[in-house]
């Protein structure tokens, strides 16, 4: 579905990504984990156009995302949660809601209401909050409405970066709870995570990043198998985090 090959990136060109190479199969659920700075994040922008490329090939499906604007690499199903959320503060729960939409502008009403009623049953708390601007929301209840608005959009692929950060640990459960449901639903997942642990859980496959190039990759079981790996994203007790 998503295929990135030998991409080089980075600002007033200067290279962040050297070579990398990934791809997402449909219906997968792939994580992509690496210190700070390895340049996860600038991998996500050049995917959803923020930054073209110096070099490389990036395609979703048939279409080459190294000439699409973000609006239209949107249109076409590749749909990003940003780590910063993004919201606009302002706006209400609901309204916010409905930018998520406006990919879908030719839709029927009765569609888009049908999806937020969808969304409202797997984000409980955010039809709670319909008219609350969504500055004043916490941490958590902040990042469900990015996941949401961004599935208002009806992705085909999901682009997460970073949904734990800076969350407390019922809510990265509920998070990752809610990640589980979608996958189980069908839907396409790259998620770009420094929570190693939570991410392997419930990913398919996983890439790890190290510089700007790939370090390594695998399914979560070999990486889960490879001993640089535990020891640099896992942990000495990773196995006793694991079973709980």
């Amino acid at each position: 579905m998503l295929r990135i090959r030998n991409v080089s990136a980075g600002y007033a060109g200067i290279a962040v990504l050297h070579g990398v190479s990934l791809h997402v199969g449909q219906g997968e659920t792939v994580c992509l984990v690496g210190a700070n700075g390895a340049g996860k994040s600038t991998l996500l922008q050049v995917v959803s156009g923020l930054i073209r490329p110096f070099s490389g090939e990036l395609r979703f499906e048939d279409a080459d995302l190294t000439t699409l604007p973000p609006h239209r690499i949107v249109a076409a199903g590749l749909v990003q949660v940003p780590e910063a959320r993004e919201l606009f503060p302002s706006m209400t729960v609901r309204e916010n809601l409905d930018l998520g939409a406006f990919a879908l502008r030719r839709a029927a009403q009765a569609e888009i209401r049908a999806n937020r009623a969808r969304l409202l049953e797997l984000f409980p708390v955010l039809g709670q909050r319909l008219e609350q601007k969504a500055g004043t929301l916490s941490g958590g209840e902040q990042q469900m409405l990015a996941i949401a608005r961004a599935l208002m959009a009806k992705p085909r692929l999901l682009i997460l970066d970073e949904p734990s950060l800076g969350l407390a640990p019922l809510v990265i459960k509920e998070i990752f709870r809610t990640l589980t449901e979608l996958r189980q639903e069908g839907l396409t997942i790259l998620l770009v995570e420094q929570n190693a642990l939570a991410a392997m859980r419930i990913s398919d496959r996983a890439y790890v990043l190290q510089a700007g190039r790939m370090l390594l990759s695998g399914t979560s079981e070999e990486l889960q198998g490879n001993d640089d790996f535990r020891r640099a994203y896992l942990g000495r007790d990773y196995k006793a985090k694991w079973e709980r």
